[in-house]
């Protein structure tokens, strides 16, 4: 199965931890309602809630690497680092809807299906969002979260199914691997052959392509989009 077409690839992408808290809102402490709206790119809105999860995600980064004190001076940085993320997550599901790009209920599901054909630790959907609400989610969340990896997957079929790959680009990719392996040194110390790799080095150059395709097209979506916030 391609990298891209694995059950948790984009899903993880996606995927974080709740929170909860106090933020600043017109220069004041305000509780807001968990409900309430507080990022909108065009007709797709993320509430309160939603937001936490991402605002706690980064947060736990940034834990991780130094620690509670040093953490808690950062606290704005997280939050603009957050609704940054929060204005590209929206941005992406309004720009694949603009492309026609839309997930039914039985696509949600057979990718339920899919996790649970790959992850011998979950037997059934309930056990899967067991997990996801024991992070914060709820089932509502987890279907938001299962729409926009698929739409990205969607995506990624369609300029797929547009691009050429060169031999030429084929040949510069193993170019590349070739400098990495003489800088790093090969995988069980043995430098694979140009025809060994090749479909692995085209599908990588494939990916690279789809990428960047898809960077540039979000932008230009971005200078046409309504973007609002409300943090």
């Amino acid at each position: 199965m391609p990298f891209y077409k694995q059950p948790w690839v984009w899903i993880i992408a996606f995927s974080v931890v709740v929170a909860g808290g106090v933020f600043v809102l017109r220069g004041e402490d305000v509780f807001l309602s968990r409900d309430e709206v507080v990022i909108a790119v065009n007709e797709e809105e993320m509430t309160r809630r939603e937001f936490d999860i991402i605002f706690k995600n980064i947060q736990e980064r940034y834990l991780q690497t130094m620690g509670e004190e040093e953490t808690a001076k950062f606290t704005e940085e997280i939050k603009e680092e957050a609704k940054n993320a929060a204005v590209e997550q929206l941005l992406f599901v309004s720009y694949a809807k603009s492309e026609g790009i839309e997930i039914s209920r039985e696509e949600v599901e057979e990718f339920y299906l899919e996790v649970i054909e790959a992850d011998p630790g979950v037997a059934t959907k309930e056990d899967i969002l067991k997990i996801w609400e024991g992070e914060g989610f709820r089932e509502e969340d987890a279907d938001k979260q299962v729409k926009s990896a698929l739409m990205y997957e969607k995506i990624y079929d369609k300029y797929l199914e547009e691009i050429e790959i060169t031999e030429e680009e084929i040949e510069e990719a193993y170019r590349d691997y070739l400098a990495w392996v003489d800088e790093v040194g090969a995988p069980e110390g043995e430098v694979m052959e140009f025809n060994e790799i090749k479909e692995e080095l085209k599908e990588f150059v494939s990916q690279e392509k789809i990428y960047r395709i898809i960077e540039e097209e979000i932008e230009k979506f971005r200078e046409e989009s309504d973007i609002r916030i409300f943090l």
